[in-house]
């Protein structure tokens, strides 16, 4: 099966592509100023060292629905 890869951008303009089988962590951070989403994966999945952080503004649930939508796609 080829990989899926999902589009997200960050907070400071950047966009990042993840495959979705590295993402192993979504977290709603909720601070003073903002509430933002933590999105952890791994850049090669059998090594548990390279590990990789995304900032995004999107809400938690939309990214993990949008995770969830590209699992389905036939």
């Amino acid at each position: 099966m080829d990989p899926i890869f999902i589009k997200i951008a960050d907070i400071r303009g950047g966009v990042h592509f993840v495959n979705i089988k590295h993402i192993y962590e979504v977290e709603e951070v909720t601070s003073a100023k903002a509430k933002l989403t933590h999105i952890r994966y791994y850049s090669i999945p059998d090594c548990k060292g390279q590990i990789n952080k995304v900032i995004t503004k999107e809400f938690s649930t939309s990214v993990l629905e949008r995770i969830n939508q590209l699992k389905e796609k036939p």
